[in-house]
């Protein structure tokens, strides 16, 4: 099969070909100004208060599934003043776990779920952040522990696998 190539076709000048190889075809957001919009976003919205109470009260109970264990504290604490009080209530006993929540944190791989959870924020750029968190944590915790495969989650896994099979 023969392809014709017209002849005809118009031909750039070499500025207009430098001036084409120079720009980059796709041009990212400012790093500047997206950390300036995000920090912004996050201060409107209360994002890192309500970060600090999820994981202060991660960190303090330390539960066995702690994404299911977020779940409910979220339902519990459904406002950001009540996420508030709850923080400012628990901080103070959060120093004595300090070293224990770094290997229960690596163990759960919880720094990637936050972070997922906070890109998702970011992009979505919901008005109610914990009512977001809510529905994101519980629609996306299966596949997070299928890309992840944390840790602590394959006893809990597997004694649940062997629950269900009895």
């Amino acid at each position: 099969m023969d392809i014709a190539v017209p002849e005809d076709l118009p031909v750039l000048s070499a500025e207009e070909q430098q001036l084409i190889s120079s720009k980059p075809l796709y041009l990212a957001p400012e790093k500047k100004d997206f950390e300036a919009s995000a920090k912004a976003y996050f201060e409107k919205r209360d994002v890192v208060p309500m970060l600090n109470a999820l994981l202060t009260e991660i960190y303090l109970v330390q539960p066995d599934d702690p994404i299911d264990h977020m779940l409910k504290f979220l339902l519990r604490h459904a406002t950001m003043r009540e996420l508030r009080e709850h923080q400012d209530a628990t901080a103070q006993t959060l120093h004595h776990v300090a070293d224990q929540a770094v290997a229960y944190s690596a163990r759960f791989k919880l720094p990637h779920l936050f972070d997922e959870l906070l890109t998702a924020l970011l992009a979505e750029a919901p008005e109610d952040v914990v009512r977001f968190s809510l529905t994101w944590i519980r629609w996306h915790k299966n596949g997070f522990i299928a890309r992840h495969v944390p840790e602590g989650y394959r006893a809990y896994l597997a004694a649940k696998d062997s629950a269900g099979t009895s």
